[in-house]
């Protein structure tokens, strides 16, 4: 549906002869398309909880109008447009607490858990999340499936219900009963509108052009422009406000990931190391982080940061296309090609920071000339105040990660503390088992007045008010001995979690001469690489 100024011509068209497709349905379905190279079309989410925002092409736009009948819509260039929502009728979803959650391999399996579930009387529901994929000479299968219980309306009640529920997973699993509906409107600076029903969809005309989108605050930039070259849909999210995508080739959205993920001016065989692991870590996460939502994946650190083609790297999207479609892939696989800023001299083991089987490409192993593994208390000292050589030490310590030193005050600690457990003020704080590379996943916190422990690298270093890594150790600053006191000194190494490849050790070893494939032979061990298309 269009309005537009009477002097204002339109260039409309059919969208196909045949039926069209129902893209609304195509993104819920999670399903994945291939282009005609063969490589996975991926949808990204860039923005949600919007109440406007403006696109822009440097070129024409093609809309695509889903209102009843699906239509194309060519506007010329030189036009802003401001998208908004009208008319929403907010979606409904249920919340099903998870009893069991198992490989999908086995059909048989889930056919029995669903009548053993319903013989003790419960509403029952199974639930398959994850892809199939046959890439080269890869099968991928990550598909999972959730039995889920006696739904509710709401999800903390659902969190309630499941941590009751015995022997259930804890987890929840949300599935819609009604979408989102509503009109997306794009108004033109010049009075044209467009207005589609639950979705509008935009592409820049011409080869190589782009689609800016801006009046909204990007992660870290602020409000600003950010551009990129793939299908953009926007429609109604779960808030009942702007949600924006994108579905782009996988290869170009690795272009956008690359100099979001890595410093871009890095050397040329460290941006290859990170473009294997960057696209080992898209496929892994493909259908398995954002189930029930119409997108694969999104563009913050709980997927891979991706910042579209705002600010091409000549380095990066050389890096890219020189590893076309590589990936790594070990006896189980898919390499899980994790990564992290700087492991500080020693890379964690993933199965003692994540839990699972331990994994031979991720046990944990010195980033340079460490002998020992740094577990006992008196090695993590020893380690963090008299590093040995590491490839991540270089650029680490200029950049202020491969060793650093916080204080916290004691009574900031206590107040933190005190919202987990009433111990009264801590007074002593114990790591009871470290990992691989010394990283803390269990604490002790002792206060006058009882003990809590917390168990968790990340939640650990949250709680602490966010420390850089979880290879730390605690000083006690001030205050009497048997109590609370002034400050708590952490001096510590690395940043992030430590496992599978470290970034800034990349960068070291490429500077020492090594080539991507052995950049990546160091961080996983084992591990070879495949061609995927």
């Amino acid at each position: 549906m269009y309005r537009a100024l009477p002097s204002l011509a339109l260039m409309i068209s059919a969208a196909f002869a045949a039926p069209p497709e129902d893209r609304l349905a195509t993104l819920y379905s999670n399903r994945l398309l291939f282009d005609r190279s063969g490589q996975p079309l991926v949808t990204v989410r860039l923005q949600r909880g919007r109440t406007s925002l403006w696109v822009e092409g440097v070129g024409g736009l093609r809309w695509r109008l889903r209102s009843g009948d699906a239509r194309e819509v060519s506007t010329p260039p030189g036009r802003r447009w401001r998208i908004t929502l009208e008319g929403v009728t907010p979606g409904e979803r249920r919340y099903w607490p998870v009893m069991e959650r198992f490989s999908a391999a086995d059909p048989a399996r889930t056919a029995a858990a669903l009548s053993r579930w319903r013989d003790k009387g419960y509403a029952v529901q199974a639930f398959e999340s994850g892809v199939t994929l046959g890439l080269g000479r890869l099968t991928l299968d990550t598909r999972t499936v959730s039995i889920g219980v006696n739904p509710v309306a709401g999800r903390q009640a659902a969190l309630r219900a499941a941590a009751a529920l015995p022997g259930g997973t804890g987890r929840v699993f949300e599935d819609w009963v009604r979408r989102p509906s509503g009109w997306v409107v794009a108004r033109s600076d010049d009075g044209l509108e467009l207005r589609a029903r639950d979705l509008l969809s935009i592409e820049a005309e011409g080869a190589g052009q782009t689609v800016a989108v801006g009046g909204v605050p990007w992660r870290k930039s602020g409000v600003g422009v950010r551009r990129f070259g793939g299908r953009l849909d926007l429609l109604i999210g779960a808030d009942g406000k702007l949600l924006l995508l994108e579905t782009a080739p996988a290869e170009e959205l690795l272009e956008g990931t690359v100099p979001s993920e890595m410093f871009p001016r890095a050397p040329g065989e460290a941006l290859r190391a990170q473009a294997v692991a960057a696209r080992g870590q898209l496929i892994a996460r493909l259908g398995t982080r954002h189930r029930g939502e119409p997108f694969h994946v999104c563009s913050s650190t709980h997927c891979q940061v991706y910042r579209g083609q705002t600010h091409p790297s000549a380095g990066a999207t050389a890096a890219v296309r020189a590893t076309r479609g590589e990936v790594l892939i070990d006896e189980g696989g898919l390499t899980e090609s994790v990564y992290g800023s700087a492991c500080g001299g020693h890379t964690e083991a993933f199965h003692l920071l994540w839990g699972g089987a331990p994994d031979s490409a991720l046990r944990g192993t010195p980033d340079g000339q460490a002998r020992v593994a740094p577990q006992r208390e008196a090695e993590v000292v020893q380690f963090i105040d008299h590093p040995p050589q590491a490839w991540c030490s270089e650029t680490g310590r200029r950049s202020g990660v491969f060793r650093w030193q916080v204080r916290r005050a004691g009574s900031d600690v206590s107040a933190r503390i005190a919202r987990r457990a009433d111990i009264g003020p801590v007074r002593a704080i114990r790591v009871l088992k470290r990992g691989r590379s010394g990283r803390a996943l269990a604490v002790a916190y002792e206060g006058t007045k009882g003990r809590h422990e917390v168990r968790g690298e990340h939640r650990n270093r949250k709680l602490l008010g966010g420390l850089k890594s979880g290879l730390w150790y605690a000083r006690r600053e001030g205050g009497a001995a048997d109590g609370e006191p002034e400050a708590w000194v952490f001096r510590g190494g690395g940043f992030g979690h430590g496992v599978g490849m470290c970034q800034h050790g990349a960068v070291g070893l490429a500077r020492a001469g090594r080539r991507y494939r052995d950049i990546l032979a160091h961080y996983y061990r084992g591990a070879r690489l495949t061609r995927l298309w």
